[in-house]
C-alpha cells in the first residue's frame, strides 16, 4: 500500500511518463500524398530505371509524415526500389559524387506504401524532419525478343 509520502512522487512519475508518451508522437498527417510526376525513365538495356530526379539535381524535400504519390508509368509492378536520405537538398553537386552526403535509407524513414503499374507511394513514417529523398525503381529484365 502506498503511504502519503510516496504518493506525490507516484503522481508525477506517472504525469512525467505520460507526458513522454505524448511526445514521441509527432502527430501523423491525414493530408493526401503529394503528387511527384517529374521523375524521369530511361530504358537501360533490358530495364526500365525510374528516377526521382537527376542525383546530382535538388532532391525531395521528404518532412515528417510527407507522402509521395510518384508518378512512373512503367507499367509493371515487379519494381526493385533503392531510396537514398540526405540533409542536404542537392547532395551531389554537378559532375562530384561525394558518397558521404546522402545514405541509403532504413528502418520506416522511407516507407513503401503501394506500388502499381503506374505508380508508387513511399511515406517518411517518422517524426524526423530535415530529409530529402532520392528514389530509384528499377524494373525486372524483360527477356529478349524472340523472332517468329
Amino acid at each position: 500500500m502506498l503511504t502519503r509520502s510516496l504518493l506525490p512522487s507516484v503522481v508525477c512519475l506517472v504525469a512525467a511518463l505520460s507526458s513522454l508518451s505524448c511526445q514521441a508522437t509527432c502527430g501523423r498527417s491525414d493530408e493526401a500524398p503529394v503528387l511527384w510526376a517529374d521523375g524521369v525513365v530511361e530504358q537501360q538495356g533490358t530495364q526500365q530505371v525510374y528516377v526521382t530526379t537527376p542525383i546530382d539535381h535538388p532532391w525531395l524535400e521528404f518532412p515528417s509524415h510527407r507522402r509521395f504519390l510518384l508518378r512512373h508509368d512503367m507499367g509493371t509492378r515487379d519494381l526493385a526500389v533503392e531510396a537514398y536520405l540526405s540533409y542536404e537538398e542537392q547532395p551531389v553537386p554537378t559532375g562530384d559524387l561525394d558518397p558521404h552526403a546522402f545514405a541509403q535509407a532504413a528502418g520506416n524513414t522511407v516507407l513503401i506504401e503501394s506500388v502499381d503499374g503506374n505508380s508508387t507511394t513511399v511515406e517518411n513514417d517518422t517524426c524526423e524532419d530535415g530529409y530529402y529523398l532520392w528514389l530509384r525503381l528499377t524494373s525486372k529484365p524483360m527477356p529478349p525478343a524472340t523472332d517468329n
